[in-house]
């Protein structure tokens, strides 16, 4: 990704697909099956409550997918180079990153993917932005989304450090949010899978909006509940599907520098 943008998209030319398209993020109705998959980098982690840098992230994993070390082909014998169209890197603009801040610059960029027929990808960035993610992915659909989480952090804190725009919240927000007059439910159930670190305060949480959770702990035992998971969850193709998926959810083994 290296088209910049502040405020607004740049879009770069990149092969486009017909018919199939593979993982991630928001699912679309069958009768409206998506050309493509639109790639947007978020640069920003303000949010972050450690250490920073994620926002350097999305043209650097550009770079090691494109890398000359391998190819872009998957085990399925698809080109994945042909799927992506990159529209650009969202650079915010503003003193401050509250998400109320970033809902409207998002949705415009969300709405742009979608209009030209295209799954919307999201590369991040940090986990603060899935809050105004989803209030982007509500206005397209106009009902609410099933989340697939991959974590290792269930990130359902009411208020971390006093910042409720904090990464580690982002599904207590989109959790309570109602809308006016209770009409704007962003999401029908949670479900969150490899998580390993709750504590007592997000176990409450769990049970309060009654998230499904399938710990790190329980696989490969119960691996296999995934799949009838989501099946119950996600009934048909016009359900619509918000898929994140953070990093640390891999075993520390194998990515030491960020668990």
């Amino acid at each position: 990704m290296r088209m910049l943008c502040t405020g607004g998209i740049s879009k770069r030319s990149l092969p486009r697909f017909s018919q199939k398209w593979s993982t991630r993020m928001a699912s679309t109705s069958s009768s409206s099956m998506p050309r493509g998959v639109g790639v947007l980098g978020l640069c920003e982690d303000r949010n972050s409550s450690y250490k920073r840098g994620s926002r350097h992230a999305p043209p650097a994993i550009l770079e090691a997918f494109r890398c000359d070390s391998s190819n872009t082909y998957s085990e399925l014998g698809m080109d994945i180079q042909k799927y992506l169209t990159h529209v650009g890197d969202w650079h915010p603009s503003g003193d401050s990153a509250q998400s109320s801040n970033l809902v409207s610059p998002l949705t415009a960029l969300i709405h742009t993917i979608h209009n030209q027929g295209l799954l919307p990808l999201m590369l991040g960035g940090d986990h603060s932005l899935s809050y105004p993610i989803i209030q982007a992915l509500h206005s397209i659909h106009k009902q609410p989304v099933v989340i697939v989480h991959f974590d290792a952090h269930p990130d359902l804190y009411p208020n971390f450090q006093d910042n409720p725009s904090s990464h580690a919240s982002p599904f207590a927000r989109i959790l309570e949010h109602r809308g006016i007059d209770g009409k704007g439910i962003l999401c029908s159930q949670l479900i969150q899978i490899g998580i390993r670190t709750i504590n007592d305060v997000q176990r409450q949480q769990i049970e309060k909006y009654h998230v499904k959770t399938i710990e790190a702990r329980q696989f490969p035992a119960h691996g296999s509940d995934i799949a009838s998971t989501l099946a119950h969850h996600i009934p048909s193709s016009d359900t619509p599907v918000y898929v994140t998926f953070d990093m640390d959810c891999i075993d520390p083994v194998s990515l030491v520098d960020i668990c």
